[in-house]
């Protein structure tokens, strides 16, 4: 127990390594006037990973609430057993209206597999 309080009083005063990061914005014009119920942003690259959006605009259940996914880009052809964990922001910005209309969500710490 001794030897294990000591390695974890070590790694308490490491620094922690800068993890990688990164930024997306996805414009999407005329959105009041979208039909389509499932819309894929395109490829981005944030946190040396590869993502897309994936946007419901009336609700991944049609019942008026727009839905808004973080997915792993390419998911389909990655090695089985793959897995990359990520924190992140979703925000979505009315710029229409008033600032009230636009709502955030953040992720602690989600895992993608």
């Amino acid at each position: 127990k001794r030897d294990y309080q000591l390695f974890l009083n070590q790694l308490s005063r490491e620094p922690l390594p800068s993890l990688p990061s990164g930024e997306y914005t996805w414009h999407i014009p005329g959105f009041s006037k979208i039909e389509e119920t499932k819309l894929y942003s395109p490829t981005f690259q944030a946190g040396a990973f590869n993502w897309t959006l994936l946007l419901y605009p009336k609700g991944d259940d049609q019942q008026g609430q727009l839905s808004l996914y973080l997915s792993a880009a390419g998911s389909a052809t990655l090695p089985e057993g793959w897995a990359r964990h990520a924190s992140f922001t979703l925000t979505v910005k009315n710029h229409l209206e008033v600032a009230t209309r636009s709502v955030m969500k953040r992720a602690n710490l989600d895992r993608f597999d």
